[in-house]
């Protein structure tokens, strides 16, 4: 049997050509090791990120519930008790009594009123059914006797229902802010669809909010406002008027679609 002979000098060449792809290879595999780490932390410091505005928006939402149950419906129950109590003081005067039995079922309704409204808010099943354009244009029409409201809806797609709960909640907090604090006459509430973007117009003629307000987003659900525009990617500005107070908020659609 034949047998060739391989040089050192060819045969040591081998080795280190050998050594050399082992150690890149080794190396390749580490960095793509440590670049799935790096993704893999980045991907759960964004998960969490997502999870604490998330449960930050649900802390908002208890605690503006609370504060409604405690400031308008527990107020005007108890108005209705202290009424009720006093009827067997008056019982023998007959009109008295029937105008504090009338006045007593009038705070009930407003109250009942009240906790069917947080009711819708919490669950807004209407959006369901009607979705967004109908379901704000039921709820706009019923303050209609209170303030003045203009409202444009020109959205030519099918928005996603997340979309849909996102500014249906954002339009009734920026217009029970407008009925609370604002001492305002007017609204303006417009949906527009732009170059695939969807454009949300607000505006209220009333007193405004101070710069500090707006910049630091304190209170009056504006904080609430921003993390749900964050949810979805979009972006939120303040917009500088002479009297009132307005918002505009833009948003990719292409990315949703």
């Amino acid at each position: 049997m034949d047998y060739t002979l391989i040089p050192k000098e060819t045969s040591l060449y081998a080795i280190l050509l050998i050594g050399t792809v082992i150690i890149i290879v080794g190396f390749g595999s580490l960095v793509l090791i440590l670049f799935i780490f790096s993704q893999k932390n980045l991907y759960q410091k964004l998960y969490l990120h997502a999870l604490r505005e998330n449960i930050q928006i649900q802390e908002q939402e208890r605690e503006k519930i609370a504060q409604e149950l405690h400031d308008e419906v527990s107020s005007i129950l108890a108005a209705a008790k202290m009424k009720i109590a006093f009827l067997p003081e008056i019982w023998d005067n007959c009109q008295l009594r029937k105008n504090t039995i009338d006045e007593s079922k009038k705070l009930l309704e407003i109250s009942l009123n009240q906790i069917r409204d947080l009711s819708h808010e919490l669950s807004p099943t209407q959006l369901i059914t009607f979705g967004l354009k109908d379901s704000l244009k039921y709820f706009l029409e019923n303050l209609k006797e209170h303030i003045a409201i203009h409202f444009t809806y020109d959205i030519q797609q099918d928005l996603p229902y997340e979309h849909q709960l996102t500014f249906y909640r954002i339009a009734l907090e920026l217009v029970h802010n407008t009925l609370k604090h604002a001492q305002a006459s007017q609204i303006s509430i417009v949906f527009l669809e732009e170059n695939n973007h969807l454009i949300f117009r607000y505006y209220d003629n009333g007193i405004g909010m101070s710069k500090t307000i707006l910049k630091q987003k304190k209170g009056f659900g504006l904080k609430n406002i921003e993390n749900r525009i964050n949810a979805l990617k979009g972006n939120l500005e303040f917009i500088n008027v002479s009297s009132g107070f307005a918002l505009q908020i833009n948003l990719s659609l292409k990315t949703h679609s």
